[in-house]
């Protein structure tokens, strides 16, 4: 085999595109950037089963042992207080985030379904629960029944079926975007290597929407351990960033776990995050789905107010 590296892509997903090489979405001529905002609804099991993987990252100080009390318990934290908090405060400032649920959170939290029903906002597939996540280790046909079983799950709790994916914790094969299009996903989130949504080649037309991992609560606070004045000039210096090069229709996301900002110490970052980007006059806050729909729009005007 050669070790010489040819011209390309090694891989069949997509193609190698330049962004300085094609048209933006229609947002440029609107001098818009949009940002869709994601709310976690996840499920850790306390007993898990022989088929659990979860992130290995996801370590206490003296390493992952079980029964995990205290681990388990501050992520169902987010599930009993932390996620009210949230939803008050997301009302409060009527901004619509899209909603990546664990199927397993319809059997196990019906009244959180109910919340999230009430105020119709966009659900994403984010697999069956928090610690299985979708790894090279799974058979092809594993991977398709954790794909598929997640996608009926959420289709019979909410009454419709979730256009988009988003891997627990971004996990994923070479073979997942392939599943998806069969499984009649429109998008999926697990890609962080552009600022504009694509098309993957490979994948009879999946698109891929943004998602970078520095935005989102659990990746940068509790795994990177960034400080949460740092997280929230972080976003404002790349929304700064965006506008000084004037390249509008750019895509950012923003995570949030409901056990990481739904905390009492930590809720007001959030709320000042929230009130930055709704103040914006560039800014438009949108959800992944909308994105997709918005690629074929001959123009958009609106703002947040």
């Amino acid at each position: 085999m050669s070790t010489k590296p040819e011209r390309g892509m090694d891989h069949d997903l997509y193609a190698y595109s330049p962004i300085g090489g094609r048209a933006h979405i229609h947002g440029q001529e609107s001098g818009t950037l949009y940002v869709y905002i994601l709310l976690y609804l996840e499920y850790w099991a306390f007993d898990r089963g022989p088929d659990a993987y979860p992130d290995p990252r996801f370590a206490a100080e003296y390493g992952s042992y079980f029964p995990e009390f205290r681990t388990w318990s501050y992520r169902e934290y987010g599930n009993r207080v932390g996620i009210y908090r949230i939803l008050k405060l997301f009302d409060r400032e009527r901004i619509k985030p899209a909603v990546p649920v664990n199927a397993f959170v319809t059997q196990i939290h019906p009244e959180l379904v109910d919340e999230i029903k009430r105020r119709g906002w966009e659900i994403i597939a984010h697999g069956l629960s928090a610690d299985r996540m979708i790894t090279s280790r799974m058979t092809l046909d594993e991977e398709r029944n954790e794909i598929f079983r997640t996608r009926d799950l959420l289709t019979a709790a909410f009454g419709c079926q979730p256009r988009g994916w988003l891997g627990q914790d971004f996990g994923g094969t070479a073979r997942t975007s392939e599943i998806l299009t069969q499984a009649g996903f429109t998008y999926t989130l697990d890609w962080a290597n552009d600022e504009l949504p694509y098309r993957q080649t490979g994948s009879n037309g999946l698109y891929a929407v943004p998602a970078f991992p520095d935005f989102d609560d659990v990746e940068a606070l509790w795994l990177r351990r960034l400080p949460l004045e740092r997280f929230t000039s972080l976003i404002s210096e790349a929304v700064n960033r965006i506008e000084h090069e004037e390249a509008w229709g750019r895509i950012l996301g923003v995570g949030v776990h409901p056990w990481v900002f739904g905390a009492s110490h930590r809720i007001k970052y959030l709320s000042a995050i929230l009130a930055s980007l709704k103040e914006h006059p560039k800014i438009k806050i949108v959800t992944p789905g909308a994105v997709i729909d918005g690629l074929a729009a001959p123009n958009d005007n609106h703002r947040n107010r």
